[in-house]
Order: structure tokens, then C-alpha cells, then sequence
């Protein structure tokens, strides 16, 4: 969507933990390339999932009217991929080799998780200007989960004609003109983070030991 971008988030998951139950943790979040984890209880089948955000890649694609807009690409997509960026796998294994060595033996599997960020990290709840009856409910921005409890009322609110409070806050916006985005996520194929440019690496090879970057794997 226009002024909307997506970027990707790379998963582990590793099927077996030892039998205590891992915390949620954001270990160092905030420190660039080399930070951005974040991870998720064990679940009951064993699994651990640690996510990476330090990077946020997109995949810039001209569309019909000229725009670049970042397009997901998945396992399921007409152009599928089971690859993730040897950055986010780096430091990933960095982490676990450190802190969470009894991981090390067991068995790895990836996914990408593609967000929708707005380019200032807040949710887009609106009509679509130009498009009669078109709503969007968006904006994540990697911490929609914690309010999705609350956030169905708002919605609900907008449909049914109703105001309140915090709808006047999430309209159908764009940047300010000669203002930087607080997320930098709309360079198109300028962007310094395009995940399709970027090493990428297939689930097979991410074993435990430095990945190394060769774009023939």
C-alpha cells in the first residue's frame, strides 16, 4: 500500500530444549544489525523460537503504476524461498553458542516472518482514501501482538461509525514532506536492506560454527 512497507523478521525454531521452560527474552534489542533478538517460550512439543528484527529487510518490486513496494516473498509465493539473510542467521548462532549452548546439538528449522511496519511505527486503522468500503486494520510494527486483546474494539468502532479516543490517532497518514521517517523502510531499491540483494542462506546449511556468505548455496 502507499506509504505502507513490510520488512522481515528470520525465525529459528529448534525443535528440543532441555525440560526447565526458556522466557520470553529480548536480548540487546536495540543494537543494530548485531542485536534485534527476540524469543519466545519453549513451547509443549519442545520448541524454542528466536527471532531476529536488528535488520529490517525488504523486498522492493515496481509495480504496475511505477512504485516500488516491498513485496513478501515465502515458501508459498510464485517466486518461493526457504532462504534467510546469513546476517540474521549469524547473529542468531552468536547468541545461542553464547547463552544458550545446550541448544547447540539439536535439530534447526527457519521461517520468515514478514511485518507490516508504518513508516512511524504506529497502527493504520482507516478507510482507504479513493476506495468506497475499503478498510485496513495494519501498522503492526512489531508490537501489534501485545495489543491485539484491545485493538478489536477500536476497529469495530470505525466500522459501525462510532468515535473515540484514539482512532484520530491511527488515521490514513503520510510522512511529512523534508522529514526523515522514524522507520526507514521505504527507500524502495535504493534501500541499503534489500533482502533479495542479500546473502541468503537455505535451512540445510545453518549448523552451528561461523555461516559463511556465498551466494551459491
Amino acid at each position: 500500500m502507499p506509504g505502507l512497507d513490510r520488512h522481515t523478521a528470520s525465525i529459528y525454531q529448534l525443535r528440543s530444549y532441555a525440560s526447565y521452560q526458556h522466557s520470553v527474552s529480548c536480548p540487546n534489542i536495540f543494537a543494530g544489525e548485531r542485536g534485534g533478538l527476540y524469543g519466545f517460550a519453549r513451547d509443549p512439543n519442545g520448541a524454542v523460537k528466536i527471532g531476529y528484527r536488528g535488520t529490517k529487510f525488504t523486498n522492493p518490486q515496481t509495480q504496475a503504476d511505477g512504485a516500488a513496494r516491498s513485496i513478501p516473498t515465502t515458501r508459498w509465493t510464485r517466486q518461493p524461498t526457504r532462504k534467510i539473510p546469513a546476517t540474521a542467521a549469524n547473529v542468531i548462532k552468536d547468541f545461542v553458542q553464547k547463552f544458550l549452548p545446550d541448544l547447540i546439538p539439536y535439530e534447526t528449522k527457519t521461517r520468515l516472518c514478514w511485518y507490516t511496519d508504518s513508516f512511524d511505527n504506529h497502527f493504520v486503522i482507516d478507510f482507504v482514501p479513493g476506495y468506497k468500503g475499503l478498510m485496513v486494520a495494519t501498522g503492526g510494527s512489531g508490537h501489534g501482538f501485545k495489543f491485539l486483546p484491545t485493538l478489536g474494539k477500536h476497529v469495530v468502532d470505525l466500522l459501525e461509525g462510532r468515535s473515540n479516543d484514539y482512532l484520530h490517532y491511527w488515521k490514513w497518514r503520510s510522512p511529512e514532506a523534508n522529514k526523515k521517517p522514524y522507520n526507514s523502510i521505504m527507500e524502495g531499491i535504493a534501500s541499503e536492506d534489500p533482502f533479495m540483494s542479500s546473502y541468503l542462506l537455505l535451512k540445510t546449511v545453518l549448523q552451528f560454527g561461523r555461516v559463511t556468505c556465498n551466494t551459491d548455496i
